[in-house]
């Protein structure tokens, strides 16, 4: 008895010494992931709102903005520095202008990875969204609306990053092709900004107004959210420090897009 005892006391504090993060059998996001075969998430409402809210977890975290940035954040600036210089602290190499394209922070790189897989997973939501039986219109669009936010908060992200995107509009896009086939052109940087604020656009349509959000749903984006974005978006675009310009040339040069000669600003 007292045998029995013991071990599951062992059982339990080897769980919680490990960490609770280690205890992933009671996440049902993580079984959804790993376990849910992929032409079963349309058959009912309840496995496309898993797999809708099961997206954003692929975002980076917001609250990163110093330590472990996702994006150069306040140290690529002229009025920052540090004594030191660790990957913790990407944003430095920026301001030092020690960026090449070999040597791009790890925590840069994978948003470009983790954002296309949003934008996959948006456009497989939006192809397939009308084979959900048990969902009304209404839920249908407002489905809709969190899905055009997240594939346009995706594509902001790699604006920020990366500048002019890859767009792939609704293509969901095999990953068993041919090399060539994912040769791709990027827009320019107005056609991206005015692509990321169509979507915002979209989904202002059908996504809740922040005073009719249950406040149960506090995490979740609402129509202020995609309109106050739609703002920045522009600022962005009225601003020689974000929009190309004479800055873009200098990193481009003369570079044009091959299709039709554009350049990339």
């Amino acid at each position: 008895m007292k045998s029995n005892l013991l071990y599951t006391l062992i059982g339990i504090f080897a769980c919680f010494g490990i960490g609770m993060s280690s205890c992933t059998f009671l996440d049902p996001d993580r079984y959804f992931e790993d376990f849910f075969p992929e032409d079963s998430i349309f058959h009912s409402k309840s496995n496309a709102e898993g797999y809708l809210w099961n997206t954003p977890t692929h975002f980076p975290d917001p609250s990163a903005i110093w330590g472990g940035s996702w994006n150069p954040g306040e140290l690529a600036s002229d009025e920052m520095t540090v004594l030191w210089e660790t990957a913790e602290f990407p944003g430095i190499s920026f301001t030092k202008g020690t960026i090449t394209e070999r040597n791009l922070p790890s925590s840069f790189l994978s948003t470009w990875y983790q954002m296309y897989t949003i934008i996959r997973r948006c456009n497989l939501m939006i192809a397939n969204i009308d084979k959900v039986q048990d969902m009304n219109t209404r839920e249908r669009q407002e489905y809709l609306g969190y899905v055009h936010f997240m594939r346009g908060y995706a594509y902001y992200h790699l604006l920020q990053n990366f500048g002019p995107c890859l767009i792939l509009g609704d293509e969901v896009i095999p990953n068993n092709l041919p090399s060539e086939d994912y040769d791709r052109e990027r827009a320019t940087y107005d056609e991206s900004v005015d692509y990321i604020v169509k979507e915002f656009e979209e989904a202002s349509r059908f996504m809740p107004s922040p005073v009719s959000q249950s406040s149960v749903l506090y995490a979740r984006p609402t129509k202020g959210a995609a309109l106050a974005l739609i703002a920045r978006l522009r600022l962005y675009q009225a601003s020689p420090l974000f929009n190309g310009g004479d800055a873009a040339r200098r990193v481009f040069g003369d570079w044009t897009r091959a299709s039709d000669g554009a350049h990339p600003e």
